[in-house]
């Protein structure tokens, strides 16, 4: 059993609904939810110390606070989080998946990839997604719904709980939202739970320890440039026509790919940073000579550095995985050309945690319990 402070039976969660979820507060939306139990005004900030910087959930443990204000904060709010429902561990490295079950029953995934300096969780912004890429077992789920800023905030709480058994973890991290779903398909609350991981009396995650991937969504990529969160920008490009990427990602037929690079000059330029062109390669889809002379030419045409990743196999995708010697041949061709290339090597695969693996089990399994078991109540 997961016995991490932050997690949270949905049988806790249904008691807990006549009370409010703090998670997804701003601070000063919660100093004004709070002050009608006689709360200081820096009251909101010690509360937001406690539960996003040292991971303490129950109210009671909070000792800078008046007994009066703790049992009032027992009485009328909670600290949403996920029911961990099982947890698999990689044989390639420090890396563990985590499916988790929110309040009604909806399942995610997120992942632990352990680094030698510090750790990047990877987390999901919708159950499901409605994109449906071709190489994506997410897709294959269609779209269930977004998630709230609560419930992404709790991921990042849960892996760092989960990442050495305690809560408050001193180990630096990273944050991808390169779990399941479309990020800036639910815009707003991604948006507002980035704003809430930056705070500095909270989790001071800064723009650039968090990275954001989109399969290209143009006006939003706009949107988001004009936030000035400072966080990184991946797209999910996969191809380097227009007919080809439509035949990976049916959404792009809706945007032209020059639509989207001038999206992508927009956000860099306003940013400051160079974007990532993520590609996935395919053997005969996208991986011949052509393919990788065109990636060239479009990273060329931007502030970008490319990052290639051979096709991780998912259940049910029939898209195959390119030989070695054909990832080291595009590769060749693509350095005196490109200005920054990385070919990344998956970290998970085993375990179907890597790109474009989540969401199968989320789907098919159900409730299984395997190595964990349900989150015990946080008690007020």
């Amino acid at each position: 059993m997961f016995e991490g402070p932050f997690a949270m039976t949905t049988a806790a969660t249904t008691t807990a609904k006549r009370r409010l979820d703090i998670l997804g507060l701003y601070p000063e939306e919660l100093a004004r939810a709070i002050a009608p139990l006689g709360a200081k005004t820096y009251a909101a900030k010690q509360l937001y110390g406690w539960v996003y910087a040292k991971g303490v959930s129950g109210f009671g443990e909070m000792l800078n606070l008046s007994k009066e204000l703790r049992r009032g904060l027992a009485q009328n709010f909670y600290v949403e989080m996920p029911a961990l429902l099982s947890k698999v561990s990689s044989q390639e490295g420090k890396v563990a998946k985590y499916l988790l079950s929110l309040a009604d029953a909806g399942k995610i995934e997120c992942v632990l990839i352990g680094m030698r300096d510090k750790d990047t969780f990877c987390i999901s912004s919708q159950v499901g997604c409605r994109f449906r890429c071709a190489f994506c077992a997410t897709g294959r789920m269609g779209l269930k719904r977004n998630l709230s800023a609560s419930e992404i905030l709790s991921q990042v709480l849960f892996l760092r709980a989960a990442e050495d058994g305690d809560a408050g973890s001193e180990r630096a991290f990273n944050i991808v939202f390169m779990g399941m779903g479309e990020p800036l398909d639910n815009y707003d609350n991604v948006v507002r739970a980035i704003r809430i991981m930056g705070n500095p009396d909270g989790l001071a995650v800064g723009g650039r320890r968090i990275t954001l991937s989109t399969c290209g969504l143009p006006h939003r990529i706009r949107d988001l440039a004009k936030e000035d969160l400072g966080i990184g920008l991946a797209l999910s490009l996969n191809a380097t026509t227009d007919e080809t990427r439509a035949e990976l990602i049916p959404a792009a037929k809706k945007f032209h790919l020059e639509e989207i690079l001038d999206s992508l000059r927009y956000f860099a330029e306003r940013s400051g940073r160079r974007v990532t062109l993520e590609y996935v390669l395919i053997a005969g889809v996208n991986d011949g000579p052509g393919d990788a002379k065109r990636l060239a030419l479009i990273a060329s045409s931007l502030p970008s550095k490319i990052n290639l990743i051979a096709l991780n196999p998912s259940p049910g995708i029939r898209l195959r995985r390119p030989s070695d010697e054909a990832v080291e041949r595009f590769v060749q061709i693509l350095y005196p050309r490109a200005p920054a290339v990385t070919l990344r090597k998956s970290k998970g695969s085993d375990i179907l945690a890597a790109c474009g693996q989540l969401g199968v089990e989320a789907r098919k399994r159900g409730p299984v319990r395997e190595r964990g078991g349900p989150g015990r109540a946080a008690s007020p």
